[in-house]
């Protein structure tokens, strides 16, 4: 008689020996394994027999369905707090299951800070639907660049699966840091999931992948946007350089980053030591009306991430998401003081 999968995973559940390797055949029919999915949950994080065969994870990944009963859901968060050795394959699992709203999913949220399941635990939000998932994905990204394509795909297709409007500028300021046109590729396909997602119109749509949509114009004097850097080089901004360069450096990373005409000036440092002390409450005056955007200076300040609460975000939406494309490219440069 044929030694079945059935058989293997019937041996592996009850600890007997296997009589032979099998696995599943090409395009069979995966359902009627589902009867053992609960009891192969049970067995993750549990320690295993010397050269056994399979693992209940090698064959989760294969029969788990796309919406499993939320108690298998729950028991696979579960087992990720205490998975041991199964948490990189627990993550992988969940990467495939929709995850209900009502599931707690600190359990994954608290991988994020691990440098060694952080990319996979990634990967296992893109079936949640918690806001929250979303905000720590974009957090990531707002600090960290990724040389690996890998990487970079696993952020872009969990954000393309879960994210919202939010995500755009981070999505957009993060693809400026990579000249592989095969990299850009990934970030204008999350870009362009959201925006059908979220029924933007199409004659938006290109508007929204072109990197001038997304930077903010300095409406105010040349003066007053010294006096601005001069307050930012202060305050705002951690370094060692020696005084002038430091805000030498912050103006030439602003003007590239930014939209800012500084003429008659041939240069920054030449209106630096043309502007007087006035200058720096001026521009902190003019700093709302002249960027449009009261977000940029609670952004800098604020420790939690660059967006801030609901009750402070600013009324249109549009300079918002600037802000936040804003933030996102200026932290490549230097660390603001927290």
């Amino acid at each position: 008689m044929e030694y079945t999968m059935h058989d293997a995973i019937r041996a592996l559940l009850e600890g007997e020996d296997f009589l032979e390797f099998t696995y599943f055949k090409e395009n069979e029919d995966l359902s009627p394994y589902h009867k053992y999915i609960r009891g192969l949950c049970e067995m993750l994080g549990e320690k295993r027999r010397p050269f056994e065969l399979y693992s209940p994870g090698m064959i989760l990944l294969d029969i788990i369905p796309e919406d499993p009963e939320p108690y298998i859901v729950a028991l696979l968060l579960e087992k990720l707090t205490s998975g041991g050795d199964d948490r990189i394959v627990i993550l992988k699992i969940l990467a495939k299951v929709s995850i209900p709203e009502s599931m707690d999913i600190t359990p994954i949220l608290d991988l994020l800070d691990d440098y060694y399941y952080k990319f996979t635990a990634v990967l296992a939000l893109n079936g949640t639907h918690h806001e929250v998932a979303e905000q720590r994905v974009l957090e990531i990204l707002r600090e960290e660049s990724f040389p690996s394509i890998e990487k970079i795909q696993i952020f872009c297709s969990t954000l393309a699966a879960i994210g919202s409007l939010r995500s755009l500028p981070v999505l957009m300021a993060t693809r400026v840091d990579y000249d592989d046109d095969s990299i850009k590729q990934y970030f204008q396909d999350a870009i362009q999931s959201i925006c059908r997602r979220a029924g933007v119109p199409e004659e938006l749509m290109d508007r929204i992948e072109s990197p001038g949509f997304w930077k903010l114009n300095w409406q105010g004097t040349p003066e007053s946007f010294a006096g601005f850097i001069e307050f930012i080089s202060l305050f705002m901004v951690s370094g060692n350089n020696k005084p002038g360069d430091m805000v030498n450096r912050i103006a030439e990373i602003f003007m590239k980053e930014m939209e800012v005409d500084i003429s008659p000036y041939a240069s920054f440092e030449a209106l630096r030591l043309c502007a007087s002390g006035d200058n720096l409450m001026e521009g902190l005056q003019h700093m709302q009306e002249n960027l449009e955007c009261e977000l940029l200076l609670n952004a800098i300040t604020e420790t939690t991430g660059v967006l801030p609460s609901t009750e402070t975000m600013a009324k249109d939406l549009y300079f918002d998401l600037v802000n936040d494309y804003l933030m996102t490219r200026l932290r490549r440069y230097f660390e603001f003081n927290g």
